[in-house]
């Protein structure tokens, strides 16, 4: 069985490789900037930041 640490990244065909040096707990692993969304005039989301740490769990609902 696979680790957390063992998979970097799980590619579409279900293959995945193995990362060699894990991103250390805490340590940022992805930063969105200026996410936004329009529907015409409406503002559906504001321009907004976000960075994701490693170790953490994340959903964005909407």
């Amino acid at each position: 069985m696979t680790g957390l640490y063992d998979v970097s990244h799980r590619h579409d065909d279900g293959t995945m490789t193995t990362a060699k040096h894990p991103v250390p707990k805490g340590q940022p692993i992805l930063e969105l900037r200026g996410l936004q969304k329009k529907y015409g005039a409406v503002e559906a989301l504001k321009p907004a930041n976000i960075t994701f740490l490693s170790g953490e769990i994340h959903a964005i609902v909407g």
